[in-house]
């Protein structure tokens, strides 16, 4: 689950494969920066690939994380902790 001022925004499936954002607009800089933070603090590679049930390439999502670290690759969007190198897929 991601917070943004107290209130759920998103919800990141156990390995962080499926992310599902809750409201009309939500702040997909506040998401990008969540699924970030799951880098640093408890995954050393995620890879999202789909979110609100699209592909995670061709989402609203996309920029954002692109824009914290994640490359695209055919599964998905990969991060990796910083030291790492992200696989692409």
């Amino acid at each position: 689950m991601i917070l943004y001022d107290g209130r759920p925004i998103a919800l990141v499936e156990r390995g962080g494969r499926a992310v599902t954002t809750f409201g009309q607009d939500p702040p997909l800089g506040a998401i990008a920066a969540g699924l970030a933070d799951l880098l640093a603090t408890r995954y050393p590679r995620l890879t999202v690939e789909t979110v609100d049930a699209r592909r995670a390439a061709s989402s609203a999502l996309a920029g954002e994380l692109e824009a914290v670290g994640f490359v695209p690759g055919y599964k998905g969007l990969t991060g990796a902790r910083r030291g790492t190198i992200p696989e692409r897929g």
